[in-house]
């Protein structure tokens, strides 16, 4: 399975627990974990690599919350922190916030008053982390696209970074939520006609520099050991070339 990882600025909050190991990736733009109603530009793109989380028990007969019809905000570009406090609202499953506190850096070798003052503020901090997700529902997401070349027998690119085999990876709080697309069968395909892939092509310098911007819809989630998976649908994506900023094309998924 494809991995392609998103990594933020160090901040306070990925101080808990030595969030990732910060292998590779470029850090998706500022912004992560705001939710919001209206999008925001393109961020740096991730690029691709491999990982997997580590193994721990997950609370028993811990089940998602079920209907998310009602989840309207939008989370832009959210890093790792915002998507593990996501991951925690979407099934209600606890976040272990004394655990973390305990083992942040920051009040662990604080001494005396200071202590106190540092736990206080890093409760403080993921309480206030927790509450700015309620209501996300959606997640708009800029990454390299791993767009093929134009197939003229099927008439189509594809989009290898929204293929069934491809997710992206959270790492927060010793915790990884991976990102995974329910329709990628069927959002990985750009069908254009040959006179219009041409074109496109003119227009990209090399076919490795290419951006997406996805917007997706949280339809489930699958709770794990040390984490879990959230299950989206690809509603829309718009396609750049890195280099120029030129827009290839948007499309919209049929749903």
């Amino acid at each position: 399975m494809k991995t392609i990882h998103a990594w933020s600025a160090a901040a306070l909050l990925l101080s808990a627990c030595g969030a990732g190991d910060g292998q590779g990736a470029a850090a998706p733009a500022a912004g992560g974990g705001a939710a919001t109603q209206a999008a925001a530009g393109p961020a740096a793109a991730p690029q691709a690599s491999g990982g997997a989380p580590a193994a721990s028990p997950v609370a028993a007969g811990a089940v998602p919350a079920g209907n998310f019809e009602g989840r309207t905000l939008e989370l832009t570009n959210p890093e790792p922190s915002a998507m593990v406090f996501l991951y925690h609202d979407l099934t209600g499953l606890p976040l272990p916030i004394d655990q973390i506190v305990e083992d942040d850096y920051s009040v662990k070798y604080a001494t005396g008053p200071e202590k106190a003052a540092k736990r206080e503020q890093m409760k403080a901090s993921l309480q206030s982390g927790l509450a700015s997700v309620a209501g996300v529902g959606l997640i708009r997401l800029t990454a390299n696209a791993n767009m093929s070349a134009y197939d003229p027998t099927y008439g189509e690119f594809t989009i290898g970074s929204l293929s069934p085999s491809t997710s992206f990876p959270f790492e927060a709080f010793g915790e990884t939520v991976s990102l995974k697309f329910a329709n990628a069968q069927q959002a990985q395909i750009w069908k254009v006609a040959p006179a219009e892939a041409q074109a496109i092509s003119d227009r990209i310098r090399y076919m490795g520099n290419v951006n997406m911007d996805v917007l997706v819809k949280v339809l489930r989630v699958q709770p794990a050991p040390k984490g879990g998976t959230i299950i989206a649908q690809v509603i829309s994506y718009e396609l750049r070339d890195q280099q120029s900023n030129a827009v290839l094309g948007r499309v919209t998924v049929p749903q």
